[in-house]
């Protein structure tokens, strides 16, 4: 049996073939006897029956088996090695240099996700906002981090790169409401993923950084860049930019969002309510043989004092309890959607009938009317101000 004290990786073939007293094409006639006299005919020895715990810590010897155990941890896995030549080789590409390589051992690098991005991802599911994520990691890791940010459970499916390059447009059209991970997959591909999901008649917002993500983020009906590591490419593609590269931040604009439009509905019903009243007050006083209600210096006050103050107080009402619960309007509706352009425009007239029944008996007159305008607005923005956003 031959011996060889040095390292194997550090021999050429052709030393290695000298060790061995071999050649490419094999033993020779005359090699092969003389083996066979002096060692004997080849003989498998059978191995020793080892016990299940043997057979269970014996596999841990595999490094690709310890690469998965990395993987299913959440670990990005990178392997070492090494290789030394006397001389750069000849071509000096990655075939020549990637290959024959010592590997040294592995590093498991642990990337978790911000102790906020959990509860963000809850909150978007609660807001009727489905997270997806899409990573160039392995499958393993992506799904592991996808259920530490309970995004995916236990029969979910992960879909890899490779298949989003093989599988058609319409399979994917089909799919892609029920995959929320998606692993090894390359910048290009984040735009076959949005064009799916636009074609499902989702509103998508995307995230990137790289100058391949631009075609995806241009796309989306709301692209997002970030602000401190994005690239230039990124940040004019986009539709926002953060300025903190935080995914909680995104949540968080999502609440003041609904908080802002809920103020503006709640301003506009407030206005379109209280004027229109005013108007009928002043509409139907010819037709029941009165005079004039309210005179131009009331009607400034109004519009001045009692309609523009209480706007600004309603602006900056705080956000209704329950706003991340609720699901997303619908796209290009109205702000005047849930009867707020009609049945609240015609809500003064009843207003301005009691007022002119009132100042019938009496025109003494436009005092009155101007404070009854003036007390109704009171109540008015008080129901405004108490009233559900889904309502309002």
């Amino acid at each position: 049996m031959i011996r060889v004290q040095e390292s194997w990786h550090t021999k050429t073939t052709e030393e290695i073939f000298g060790l061995l007293a071999s050649s490419k094409d094999g033993l020779s006639s005359l090699e092969a006897e003389r083996r066979l006299r002096e060692f004997g005919p080849n003989q498998i020895q059978e191995a020793r029956r080892r016990s299940v715990l043997q057979l269970y810590l014996g596999q841990f010897k595999d490094f690709m088996i310890l690469i998965l155990l990395g993987a299913a941890q959440g670990l990005r896995v990178l392997a070492l090695g090494v290789r030394c030549w006397d001389a750069l080789p000849e071509p000096l590409d990655a075939r020549s240099v990637d290959s024959d390589l010592l590997l040294l051992g592995l590093v498991g690098l642990m990337d978790p996700p911000r102790e906020e991005a959990k509860g963000a991802v809850a909150q978007c599911k609660s807001a009727g906002i489905i997270p997806v994520m899409i990573t160039g990691d392995r499958p393993v890791t992506a799904r592991t981090i996808g259920a530490r940010l309970g995004m995916i459970g236990e029969g979910d499916k992960v879909m890899t790169g490779l298949r989003l390059q093989t599988i058609s447009m319409e399979a994917l059209v089909e799919r892609v409401k029920g995959i929320k991970v998606y692993a090894r997959v390359a910048p290009e591909q984040k735009l076959k993923i949005v064009k799916a999901l636009q074609a499902k008649g989702e509103f998508v917002a995307m995230t990137g950084d790289g100058v391949n993500d631009a075609p995806a983020l241009k796309r989306a009906d709301i692209g997002v860049a970030m602000g401190m590591t994005g690239t230039d490419a990124a940040k004019e593609a986009s539709h926002m930019m953060l300025l903190y590269d935080n995914f909680a931040t995104i949540v968080g604009a999502v609440r003041e969002g609904r908080k802002i439009y809920d103020n503006i509905r709640k301003f506009v019903k407030y206005t379109m309510t209280s004027n229109s009243g005013e108007i009928w007050t002043m509409f139907l006083a010819p037709f029941m043989g009165l005079p004039i209600p309210l005179l131009p210096i009331h009607i400034l006050w109004i519009n001045l004092v009692t309609d523009g103050l209480p706007g600004l107080a309603l602006a900056a009402e705080p956000e209704e309890k329950g706003i991340m619960t609720r699901p997303p309007r619908v796209p290009g509706e109205s702000i005047f959607a849930h009867g707020l352009g009609g049945s609240h425009c015609l809500g003064g007239t009843p207003r301005g009938a009691c007022v002119h029944r009132h100042t019938a008996v009496s025109l003494a007159a436009s005092t009155l009317v101007f404070w009854a305008v003036e007390v109704e607005k009171v109540f008015r923005r008080r129901s405004r101000k108490k009233e559900p956003p889904l309502l309002c």
